[in-house]
């Protein structure tokens, strides 16, 4: 069983990144985590800066 797990992670990496946010799109039209992290990545760096 645990010899077929890392077989599983390897489609997933293969898969297109195009194909994922189309994926995520349809799950959730509006990502919040996506726009929380971008957010939390824009106040870390201007934190930075000032």
């Amino acid at each position: 069983m645990s010899q077929q797990r890392p077989a599983r992670k390897l489609p997933s990496l293969l898969l297109d990144p195009t194909e994922e946010t189309v994926r995520r799109r349809c799950r959730d039209p509006i990502n919040v985590e996506g726009l929380l992290l971008f957010i939390q990545a824009n106040l870390a760096c201007w934190a930075r800066l000032n």
